[in-house]
């Protein structure tokens, strides 16, 4: 926990589950009135609450709390705060009014739950592959917040709920903290572990970890 104003701390939750199609994850558009992310699709989420603290513990702890009573009060679904797996956290760059630090984690919902959107802040909700849900945006049929982005496509790769589940739970969450760099049609998103990290300079050789949100298709390219 922080005394800067400006730090908020977050939670938001990929919300999964199996279909005939594979993986699927639920999108919700954030109505165009709400500070964060107003208008795009993301994943279910928002800030912690003081109630959402847990004494003497770490911030992931405090997290899960907040995601799962986020989670429920936008879409209605229940989810067990211990069963959220991380899969990232992402800090939003310097420079702004507000900085966000927001955990990412993964919740399976029960197979017969509905969904009961709050209208003060969900317009609409579906449900997504990772893949479909990345050609939509592409398509200019969902607009993404690139840390949704990147999510859908590392995600993508696993076929099922078990198979992401199963690789979470095998190595550290992915840590996001980026820079700017502009770019002919857009911006590069630097993230540690970028060679041009702490340069800028995206033309020299070594490793790529940068978001490319530039028209005429966004891309994350990591090596």
């Amino acid at each position: 926990m922080t005394s800067d104003p400006r730090i908020i701390d977050a939670a938001t939750v990929v919300v999964a589950r199996d279909s005939a199609e594979g993986l699927e994850v639920l999108l919700l558009r954030r109505h165009a009135g709400l500070t964060s992310h107003g208008g795009l699709w993301a994943f279910p989420g928002g800030a912690v609450d003081p109630g959402d603290r847990v004494p003497d513990a770490d911030d992931l702890a405090s997290a899960r709390r907040a995601a799962a009573r986020e989670t429920h009060e936008e879409v209605g679904l229940k989810l067990d705060p211990a069963a959220l797996v991380p899969l990232s956290h992402w800090t939003s760059p310097d420079g702004g009014p507000r900085i966000y630090r927001t955990w990412f984690l993964v919740g399976v919902p029960d197979p017969d739950a509905e969904l009961s959107p709050a209208a003060d802040e969900v317009t609409a909700t579906a449900w997504y592959s990772p893949a479909a849900a990345v050609q939509a945006h592409a398509r200019g049929d969902l607009q993404l917040p690139v840390p949704q982005f990147v999510t859908l496509d590392h995600i993508g790769q696993h076929a099922s709920v078990d198979a992401l589940l199963a690789a979470l739970r095998g190595q550290s969450p992915h840590r996001f903290n980026g820079r700017r760099s502009d770019v002919a049609g857009g911006i590069c998103w630097r993230y540690e572990g970028d060679e041009a990290w702490d340069h800028g300079d995206l033309t020299r050789p070594g490793r790529r970890r940068r978001m490319w949100a530039v028209e005429p298709g966004w891309r994350f390219e990591e090596t």
